[in-house]
């Protein structure tokens, strides 16, 4: 699948490319480029070129997938579970539009270091390469995640729930919207980072068949902290359509 990078965010806009985010530029292609140079991956050199090819905007509703501190990817305090037995949600995602923005924030800013502005989450809504949803229930807004894609490689740049909301299973459902968004995109391989110390989370990732493939010394700052890059082959089996395993 052809696609053509979203144009940058807007100066200063402190929103993708933050440096808690695992994106040196302001520019989706340039994190994929980071992602695919340090695992390896055989298609990250021609991400540049895709990107020039032209654009395609994305078809058909967001299924299932075949199958946050941080990628940025949650912090412990913000670890995205799996509800525990006998928990009930009623839990539901959909795309963020610019009236969730104040709940979005807020929950960012609770969530992070180096919360995004504004402004970046403005310049997010409606792009065809990137998928901004929230995490909704009873009309209230819990969370919101970020995935954009090049061509077949997507990273999930943000995932946040707010803290009235946490260790009820909504990070996970906003990972696996995400995730469905990017399989039917046709992308074959999804990235994400994670601090190390990030125990709960990085085995979330693991269950969903998300597994190390790098590693940046010291990348996060408050505190320091390595990052360990993750990779998804959505192409595999081993990507499953759900998880009972307890968070």
């Amino acid at each position: 699948m052809g696609a053509r990078l979203p144009a940058p965010l807007p100066a200063g806009a402190g929103g993708p490319g933050s440096r808690e985010r695992g994106c040196e530029g302001t520019k989706p292609d340039e994190c994929l480029r980071v992602r695919g140079a340090l695992a390896g991956s055989s298609g990250a050199a021609s991400v540049s070129a895709r990107a020039r090819a032209g654009s395609e905007r994305p078809e058909g509703p967001e299924g299932r997938a075949a199958a946050k501190h941080d990628p940025r990817v949650l912090a412990a305090a913000d670890t995205p579970g799996e509800p525990g037995p006998g928990t009930e949600t009623e839990f539901a995602t959909r795309p963020a539009t610019r009236h969730d923005l104040p709940a979005v924030l807020a929950t960012e800013g609770n969530s992070f270091s180096t919360p995004w502005s504004r402004r970046a989450f403005e310049a997010l809504l409606g792009r065809e390469t990137v998928s901004f949803l929230v995490l909704e229930e009873k009309g209230e807004v819990a969370g919101h995640g970020v995935l954009w894609w090049v061509g077949p490689e997507a990273e999930v740049a943000n995932l946040a729930v707010a803290p009235a909301f946490r260790g009820r299973g909504g990070g996970a459902l906003l990972l696996d919207a995400l995730l469905a968004a990017a399989s039917v995109r046709g992308v074959g391989k999804v990235f994400l980072e994670v601090r190390e110390s990030n125990d709960a989370a990085r085995s979330l990732y693991a269950r969903r068949g998300f597994v190390p493939v790098g590693r940046r010394p010291q990348y996060y700052r408050m505190p320091p902290e390595d990052a360990v890059i993750m990779a998804l082959d959505l192409t595999s089996d081993q990507v499953s359509d759900s998880d009972p395993t307890p968070g």
